[in-house]
């Protein structure tokens, strides 16, 4: 695994909300997976009716679908401008990152979308702009999330 993965799995092995990491094949192109390993307790998912994904694409330099260095690098800047929005949670749950075939995705449960822009917006403020776009979906009962656990759970991702 490269730096930045390192450093993330040290983070998170010392808290007490523990990830899940693992990775697959996905017809020649890895993909890298980041699952919160529990729904924390505070947490009920029928307030959290709203799916934010937070998705930066770029060019698959590397040929194996990973970000090359510089992008990676850019990416760890990112999330170290988002870690105290990241960590709050309360209003806003992050639970997911997949990294792999020209794409990196940050999934959140949100009560409010309008609140979620807001707050990811104030951790940004200072920050230069950074390449991404923002989907909203239905969490249709954290489905994505779920499916995740599941598959890394069953196979090999884990």
């Amino acid at each position: 695994m490269n730096d930045f993965l390192d450093r993330f799995e040290q983070k998170h092995r010392q808290e007490q909300d523990p990830w899940l990491v693992g990775e697959s094949d996905n017809e020649g192109m890895l993909e890298v997976y980041r699952v919160r390993e529990q729904i924390p307790a505070h947490v009920d998912i029928a307030d959290y009716p709203n799916m934010i994904c937070v998705v930066w694409e770029y060019e698959n330099q590397l040929g194996n679908g990973m970000p090359s260095n510089e992008v990676a690098e850019q990416q760890v800047t990112f999330e170290e401008a988002l870690d105290d929005f990241i960590e709050t949670g309360g209003a806003n749950e992050h639970m997911v990152v997949v990294t792999g075939n020209g794409r990196k995705e940050w999934i959140w449960y949100a009560k409010s979308p309008d609140h979620w822009i807001e707050e990811f917006s104030q951790a940004l403020a200072g920050h230069p702009p950074f390449p991404v776009e923002i989907q909203g979906y239905e969490a249709e009962g954290w489905r994505a999330y779920n499916d995740l656990k599941q598959a890394m759970s069953d196979s090999d991702l884990g």
